[in-house]
């Protein structure tokens, strides 16, 4: 298969806002890729989740915005989203002084994620 078992590139320190959320939906379609094949298939699974991307990489407090419908697909989505680590660390630049992290919202299955405003 085209990709499998490339890594998602790091921006570097100089990436833009966008360049980082592309790396970020990269790295968890990654791992949404190893959630068992038959959880989809055939299905119109669209869920949307919350969380928190903390500045050093970390992704917390996933919360389930709108369920698609099918529990057993919104868990398992759920549980690979609080369990990603070793993400880079947001770029210097892109980090406001007044926080810790930001709040960001990943639709699902065409993974768009987006930093809240």
């Amino acid at each position: 298969n085209p990709g499998e078992g490339r890594k998602a590139q790091f921006p570097g320190p100089d990436a833009t806002k966008d360049e980082y959320m592309t790396y970020v939906a990269a790295v968890i379609m990654q791992r949404l890729a190893a959630l068992p094949p038959g959880l989809f298939d055939g299905r119109p699974v669209v869920s949307v989740f919350n969380a928190r991307l903390f500045y050093n990489g970390s992704i917390q407090w996933v919360q389930l915005e709108k369920p698609s419908g099918y529990p057993e697909a919104d868990a398992a989505i759920k549980s690979v989203l609080e369990n990603i680590s070793g993400l880079e660390p947001v770029p210097a630049r892109l980090k406001r002084s007044d926080r810790i992290s930001e709040e960001i919202t990943f639709t699902l299955p065409f993974l768009k994620v987006a930093q809240n405003r």
